[in-house]
């Protein structure tokens, strides 16, 4: 796995990160589409390759309080945090 530069912007406290990627388009994963995925917060946390063992494809697929993340080596609905700072 590598890591790619994610820019912050001058709205958010958050500068240039190195975030995981396990893919950059989906020529790096075997037909399936290179995803991205949100930690807890709504920020991003990685790039990761989608598969067929996938639980969901977005948050719309999931309950209102729960979203779409990279868990386990797989996209699943997991709990949302609402207090972030």
């Amino acid at each position: 796995m590598g890591f790619v530069s994610s820019l912050g912007t001058t709205s958010t406290r958050y500068g240039t990160r190195c975030l995981p990627a396990e893919c950059t388009s989906p020529a790096d994963c075997k037909g399936y589409a290179c995803g991205v995925s949100f930690n807890d917060c709504g920020r991003i946390d990685g790039y990761y390759c989608r598969s067929g063992q996938d639980e969901c494809q977005s948050d719309l697929e999931c309950e209102d309080v729960k979203g779409c993340r990279y868990i386990d080596g797989r996209f699943r609905c997991d709990f949302k945090v609402t207090n972030c700072e």
